[in-house]
């Protein structure tokens, strides 16, 4: 073993809590590069034996683009936190450094000693980060096909097996060795430059600059002397806690990034899918074609579902385990007229620019479902309008598809207005008590209003009739709920009444689309919590780094008077202000990425931006506490020294 490898190793087991911290780093970022092209292999096999052998090309093209994106990410990430790790090692062999080249050292060798830290780091993290990633892929396959079971019960769709590819494990140990290379050599590189003499004098990572006294007396009047303390320290090293908010800031940004694109994506999905919360769906349909003249007029006749035998029927159907059930009845689709239609002023201003973007109708007509929802669904709506029961309550929600864009309304104006319902030759005068909005209403009760507008009603003729069952097991209670509504009305009554009556059993495409979301959003969450572990593993290790390193100011501190409350009061204060300044950097990056992916979804879907605001309450209160017990935790291992030994640095 030549001098600079001697070296590094002796470095290395001097600093064993920086090394172990180090050696994490990269463990967790070699396990994520593995996972993913794991992840990657394993998804290919699974949709190249679902095409039955077909596009192979093609499937193997899109999962290893999409694994080098992360890869890239991953690089990126890990280069930042893990050159700030050597950077500190380096910094802290300085006046070694300095020694050696006053006695003949080369840049060449001083490069050599520190590269050769992230070699011997490289060779023990490297067959761990493996073996970690490879069971982080064995676990996210079990737990993605934990979440596709509801898919592959009503369908054997799709099962993605465990596959160990050596490609995979080749291309992450490069890269793995790669990124520590470039990490080692950066600081490496910028050691070996610095001139001898600086070296010794300590005078590379640590520069003073002009004292700003009007903000430094600033400081201090608003936290005492123990502020203007902490604030000169974060100036004195703003390099380490410059490290530090860099890797606080990024995962904010991540953090916030990943749950805005899930709560985005779920909004999304709501708007273009428009799925509905049942496993199964009963359908009475009466308007079947029977037709009378009627002077002038050809109308379509209904035999009228009884809302007392809904109710039975309802009853019945809770009555079954593991049933659940929304049932609502309405007189299907008739045309909402004042006048001859609705009067302007009733609209809001975006609804009419919708339907009449000219303005120059006095009146616009619209298409209305009265809903009767049964009575237990009745009874929670009305609680939630704050109506009494017997009330009519509007919703006031459309949704409609505008140059390729679905776009929610607030359609009317309300004020207790009474609207005249006109169907035929039949008029019915409606008067409003209440309102709700959209989502404030079972998507099962505006699913039978389609994209139509809705008032809610105690009691309808009804012309559909529709029972919207979430069901433990779908399939196993589809028939016996179907022979419930034939008890009531056998086929013959409902052929003589052309009446249709439809099961469908929607639980497939609804828990196909729930498990792909949340497998999605599981891959999302463990990729950002990932690379926020190699984010955190460097702010713990600087932070704890840069603590030591000051046992000699905290010593003299303490020569002059300060009191151990002291102390921890400056600590805190810079922790505080370290918090502050991560928060001020990864806060608006976050909101940004946030607010950039919300535009990127209303390309195609028009709805509100929602704003992550537990997330960022999330973010503030964990940044302060990592902040935080990471410091005062350092602190504490330096208590009980000898003064004296604190000042000769021992």
């Amino acid at each position: 073993m030549n001098l600079a490898a001697k070296l590094a190793y002796a470095q290395l087991i001097t600093h064993r809590r920086r090394t172990l911290w180090t050696i994490l780093g990269i463990v967790l970022s070699v396990s994520m590069l593995t996972a993913v092209f794991g992840f990657a292999f394993s998804g290919f096999e699974a949709f190249y034996e679902l095409s039955g052998g077909q596009f192979r090309a093609a499937y193997y093209t899109m999962f290893m683009t999409l694994a080098g994106m992360l890869s890239l990410i991953i690089f990126t990430a890990s280069v930042i936190v893990m050159s700030n790790a050597f950077r500190v090692s380096a910094a802290q062999r300085m006046q070694q450094f300095g020694i050696l080249k006053s006695v003949g050292a080369t840049k060449r060798q001083i490069t050599r000693t520190v590269l050769y830290e992230g070699f011997f780091l490289t060779v023990v993290a490297l067959p761990i980060g493996v073996i970690l990633g490879l069971a982080v892929q064995y676990v996210g396959l079990y737990i993605a096909n934990i979440l596709l079971q509801d898919i592959n019960r009503l369908d054997d769709i799709v099962e993605i097996g465990f596959v160990v590819a050596w490609q995979a494990i080749i291309i992450s140990v490069l890269l793995g060795f790669f990124t520590v290379l470039v990490s080692a050599w950066l600081p490496a590189r910028k050691a070996a430059q610095l001139p001898a003499i600086d070296a010794i004098r300590l005078q590379g990572e640590t520069k003073i600059k002009n004292a700003r006294p009007r903000k430094h007396l600033l400081v201090q009047k608003l936290f005492g002397f123990e502020g203007a303390l902490a604030a000169k320290s974060l100036r004195r090293d703003r390099r380490n806690f410059r490290a530090t908010v860099v890797s606080l800031s990024i995962s904010i940004f991540l953090f916030l990034a990943a749950s805005s694109f899930g709560a985005h994506l779920a909004h999304a999905g709501q708007l273009v899918i428009n799925p509905v919360d049942a496993d199964i769906i009963i359908e009475w349909h009466s308007n079947m074609g029977s037709v009378r003249e009627n002077d002038d007029t050809t109308r379509i006749e209904f035999t009228p579902l009884d809302l007392a035998y809904a109710e039975q029927i309802t009853a019945r159907m809770r009555a079954v385990e593991g049933v659940s059930v929304v049932a609502a009845g309405s007189t299907g689709s008739v045309n909402l007229i004042t006048g001859g239609s609705v009067p302007a002023a009733y609209l809001n201003a975006p609804f009419r620019d919708y339907v009449d973007p000219d303005h120059t109708q006095d009146a616009v007509g619209l298409r209305i479902f009265l809903v009767a929802p049964d009575a237990q669904t009745y009874a929670e709506l009305a609680r939630a309008a704050g109506v009494p029961h017997g009330s009519n309550i509007l919703v006031n929600f459309r949704r409609i598809q505008v140059d390729e864009r679905w776009t929610e309304f607030i359609p009317i104006n309300f004020n207790y207005q009474t609207l005249s319902i006109v169907e035929w030759d039949d008029v019915l005068e409606v008067p409003l008590h209440g309102q709700l909005r959209g989502d404030q209403v079972p998507n099962t009760v505006l699913a039978t209003g389609h994209n139509s507008l809705v008032i809610i009603v105690p009691y309808v003729q009804a012309k559909t009739y529709h029972w919207y069952i979430l069901a433990d097991a779908p399939i196993d209670v589809q028939a016996q709920l179907t022979d419930i509504v034939l008890d009531f009305f056998p086929l013959e009554f409902l052929t003589e009444n052309n009446i249709r009556l439809s099961t469908m059993n929607i639980a497939a495409n609804n828990l196909a689309d729930r498990a792909l979301m949340r497998l999605l959003m599981v891959f999302i969450y463990g990729f950002v919590g990932m690379l926020t572990l190699v984010g955190l593993t460097n702010v713990i290790s600087t932070l704890s780094t840069n603590i030591r390193a000051r046992r000699r100011e905290f010593a003299v501190l303490q020569s002059v008077g300060m009191t151990h409350g002291g102390l921890n009061r400056m600590l805190n204060l810079e922790s505080i202000l370290c918090s502050i300044k991560s928060l001020a950097v990864g806060l608006p990056l976050g909101l940004g990425a946030s607010y950039a992916i919300y535009r990127a979804f209303t390309i195609t879907v028009d709805f509100p931006y929602i704003f992550p605001l537990w997330e960022v309450l999330a973010c503030i209160g964990v940044v302060f506490i990592i902040t935080w017990v990471t410091m005062r935790f350092a602190a504490a291992r330096l208590r009980g020294g000898s003064m004296v030994e604190g000042i000769r640095g021992c």
